[in-house]
């Protein structure tokens, strides 16, 4: 399967999640989407459709973990800065009321 054609198929399959997610009045997240394609994996009768909803899955969880690092990093990375006492104003102050803006 081409690139663009999974990448048409991944978009459909994620719509089609998303759209019983909302018919189901359901929360919207990454949990709940991944719990809703694994859902529509287990029902699939269609082998190729089934190996789809298993990429899509995984491009999804891929996503997700991607996305959960790189806030761990920076999360990580603005406790080191605001450990560093006067980083940003001489002495640790701003020098006055006039400097705020």
């Amino acid at each position: 399967m081409k690139s663009s054609e999974f990448d048409r198929q991944a978009d459909e399959l994620i719509g089609e999640a998303v759209l019983a997610l909302l018919r189901g009045k359901g929360a919207i997240n990454t949990q709940t989407l991944l719990a809703k394609l694994r859902a529509m994996e287990a029902g699939e009768t269609d082998v190729q459709r089934r190996e789809a909803i298993v990429r899509v899955i995984n491009d999804v969880t891929e996503m997700a973990t991607k996305r959960r690092r790189l806030k761990h990093e920076l999360s990580e990375r603005d406790q080191s800065n605001s450990e560093m006492p006067g980083s940003f104003f001489r002495d640790g102050q701003p020098q006055g009321k006039d400097n705020i803006h």
